[in-house]
């Protein structure tokens, strides 16, 4: 998204909490939902931006109008991350945790602070969480859908100029194939090769044309010798993207260690002209 999308998304936010919506006029109750929500998503527009003072004031708002609501919390946490300050970004996705009941939040809140702990180096309290995450998916979507997602609905009936934002901002949660791509990172620092193989596998049954992840598992077969097969997934990669230039550069790697040089320089070459 272009700065001027994002000066865009953050005019339509601020008009839209001016306004008074006819979902509001229809149910008064559900005001501060509402407005909590608008405030919200104006402030993950603010984060994208880089201006985390803004878009901590309206977290801050956000948490105000909906005190027992996840995600607020969940993008209050990632303004802590975003500053470096982990304690406080861990502090923060530990009480979204407690709000949140649904599988998305689960699996989005225990991937964000498991990579917050992989930041500060703690890498088996990051895999726990990567690993609770993967629980929870695995117990399947609990007892309902989120709270909000009948209300996000009936706003985007309405044809509200924030629409397009709001979709956006809505479906930005983790999957069981991020969990598993992080997971096989943890293991990675903590040289368990065979272990992080198996999570990307794992991470392949729902996303086997992800480029990152082809890679990931090429660079761990590279890292355990095993060439032949850091051949195949790096091949795949490239396939997948030919301009990807670390995976060229990790191919060369594996076809040096296998004695075949005109490959590798080859691989080498075409890394540098990305």
């Amino acid at each position: 998204m272009h700065r001027k999308d994002y000066d865009a998304a953050v005019e339509a936010y601020t008009r839209a909490m001016e306004l008074k919506s006819e979902l509001v006029e229809a149910n008064p109750d559900c005001a501060e939902f509402v407005r909590g929500l608008t405030q919200m998503q104006r402030g993950v527009v603010y984060l994208r931006m880089g201006e985390l003072d803004s878009a901590m004031a309206d977290f801050d708002r956000a948490v105000e109008l909906l005190p027992e609501f996840w995600r607020p919390l969940r993008w209050r946490g990632r303004v802590w991350a975003a500053r470096g300050a982990w304690p406080e970004a861990l502090e923060e996705y530990a009480r979204a945790l407690a709000c949140g009941k649904d599988v998305d939040s689960g699996m989005t809140l225990h991937c964000e602070r498991g990579l917050a702990y992989l930041e500060m180096g703690e890498l088996d309290k990051a895999a726990e969480d990567f690993r609770k995450g993967i629980a929870v998916e695995s117990a399947g979507r609990g007892e309902g859908e989120d709270e909000s997602a009948g209300t996000l609905r009936e706003l985007r009936e309405l044809g509200r100029e924030s629409r397009d934002w709001e979709e956006e901002v809505w479906e930005e949660v983790w999957d069981a194939a991020d969990l598993h791509f992080w997971l096989a990172d943890a293991l990675a620092w903590k040289e368990d090769w065979r272990g992080a193989v198996a999570e990307c596998a794992a991470a392949m049954e729902s996303a086997p044309d992800w480029v990152a992840l082809r890679k990931k598992r090429g660079e761990l077969y590279l890292e355990n010798g095993e060439y032949a097969l850091a051949v195949r997934d790096l091949t795949r990669a490239v396939r997948l993207s030919p301009k990807c230039a670390e995976a060229y550069r990790s191919r060369g790697r594996a076809y040096e260690r296998m004695g075949k040089k005109w490959r590798a320089k080859r691989d080498a070459w075409r890394a540098g002209k990305i």
